[in-house]
Order: C-alpha cells, then sequence, then structure tokens
C-alpha cells in the first residue's frame, strides 16, 4: 500500500518537473528518494507478508491486540458488508 502510493507520488513529481521551477541537482535528487523510499516500502511489505499470521480466536478477545476495522471510501460498501481497504 504505502509503495504504492510512494510510486504514484514519484510518477506526479516525475511529470511535474517542467511546472517546477527547481535546481536540476535537488530535483534528481528529490526523485531517488522517492525511488529508494518505494523501494524500502515494498521491502517492508514483502517482510510484513512472510511474518504475517492469521489471527486466532484469543486474539479477538486479547486487549492488548487492537483489531481495526476496514475503512471505506463508500459508506454503502460498509452498509453492504463489502470490505475494500484504502
Amino acid at each position: 500500500m504505502l509503495s504504492g502510493l510512494l510510486k504514484e507520488l514519484r510518477i506526479l513529481f516525475l511529470t511535474s518537473r517542467c511546472n517546477e521551477v527547481m535546481e536540476p541537482e535537488a530535483h534528481d535528487l528529490f526523485a531517488q528518494t522517492l525511488l529508494t523510499g518505494t523501494e524500502l516500502a515494498e521491502q517492508l511489505e514483502r517482510l510484513a507478508k512472510s511474518k504475517m499470521m492469521p489471527l486466532e480466536t484469543r486474539h479477538f478477545n486479547d486487549p492488548k491486540i487492537a483489531v481495526f476495522p476496514t475503512i471505506s471510501r463508500d459508506p454503502k460498501c460498509i452498509q453492504k458488508g463489502n470490505d475494500h481497504d484504502t
């Protein structure tokens, strides 16, 4: 999810280059930083998926573990019971 957002941000940044007044070195540094951040986010997402364990029944009763509801932009989806991770 984070890597996808960073990819979109990098694309927007690169396409807006001609509209911004920025030194070429600063622009290249910012673009490289976004690329590095995207790569790190992808690695973290892969690591998290490899370590992910399904929740057991006892987890739902453990006060130390908070289960967060899925948030949807469309309130109709919540009423219908459809989960859309945003």
